[in-house]
């Protein structure tokens, strides 16, 4: 594979720019890793729009409040589960909540999932 060379000047006004990793990554045909040692290697800190901010600590604390799980948030809101488990201690759901979970989507996957009987006009006599 042929090695790309990334304009160090070019990249640092994306980046700057507020350009996320794959964003950076699509631009120039690299995957998000490549740039994230390249950030690395130049001493550039990560995407600051991802970072644990005030605001984003509340939403994600809002999110907790509303009963969503930790899986759920990391999907959704792009956090790391360790950082998740870092800022917000104890929030995880234990066993039997993920099990109790579970459970309850597979009621509610049957039943909707569940055809409708077709209406036997022979069994009832007008």
């Amino acid at each position: 594979m042929p090695r790309v060379i990334i304009d160090a000047e070019e990249f640092h006004r994306l980046n700057a720019d507020g350009w996320t990793a794959p964003e950076l990554a699509e631009h120039y045909g690299v995957h998000p890793a490549t740039i994230s040692r390249h950030r690395k290697r130049h001493g550039i800190n990560a995407d600051t729009r991802r970072m644990m901010t005030p605001e984003r600590r509340q939403a994600i604390q809002a999110m907790l409040d509303d009963g969503w799980s930790h899986a759920e948030i990391s999907r959704t809101e792009g956090a790391d589960p360790e950082t998740l488990r870092k800022h917000f201690p104890g929030t995880a759901w234990t066993t039997k909540q993920r099990a109790a979970h579970l459970s309850a989507l597979r009621v509610v996957n049957i039943h909707f999932n569940r055809r409708p009987q077709a209406y036997d006009q022979s069994k009832y006599a007008a």
